[in-house]
């Protein structure tokens, strides 16, 4: 077990000081050896990567007619801000099915990434132009604010999916219960 141990550390210990080990395990012996590779990443943004937030809506989507439709809407606790849902708020009228044709103006394809017309987007403001047909027809303009993180909307849809199918298979005799958190802060 010690020997792997030392290996692993070696390999480690190769990887971030760039050199190169080799192990005889039979007896242990090691040896090294210089290298000289072009295998890593140098200067700051190995450290410190640019990091470009994004907005999310907490919803599921699909491409139909090379344009994002939403298949799925997360329901949100609105007066919660960690369970706030984007599309759910009181005067945004956005429907399951509809295509999301425009973002800030930006007209809304399916040959690039969805995710990139929210960069820069969260918790700022956003113009949604949806239809609930492809070419736009009938039209409206929403107003949104949405996320830097939808992880809380998705784990209570998990949680409450959770719920109803051990409410239905149990005839409602066994009970759901989700324990949030039994790690370090539980």
């Amino acid at each position: 077990m010690t020997r792997h141990l030392f290996f692993a550390t070696l390999v480690l210990l190769s990887f971030f000081v760039n050199e190169s080990y080799a192990i005889d395990t039979n007896d242990t012996r090691l040896l090294w050896q210089p290298a000289i590779s072009k295998n890593h990443i140098a200067g700051d943004r190995r450290v410190n990567p640019e990091v470009v937030p994004g907005g999310l809506l907490g919803a599921d989507y699909e491409v139909s007619n090379n344009r994002y439709r939403i298949k799925k809407i997360y329901g949100g606790l609105n007066w919660t801000p960690d369970l706030r849902s984007p599309l759910t708020e009181p005067g945004v009228d956005v429907r399951v099915g509809d295509y999301i044709i425009e973002v800030n103006g930006n007209d809304v394809t399916a040959d690039k990434n969805f995710y990139s017309y929210f960069e820069n987007t969260a918790e700022k403001i956003t113009s949604l132009t949806v239809s609930s047909t492809a070419d736009g027809k009938n039209k409206r303009v929403v107003k949104v604010l949405p996320l830097a993180n939808e992880g809380a909307l998705r784990n209570r849809d998990w949680v409450e999916g959770n719920m109803r199918k051990v409410d239905q298979v149990t005839n409602g005799q066994v009970a759901y219960v989700y324990v949030p958190n039994t790690a370090n802060e539980g």
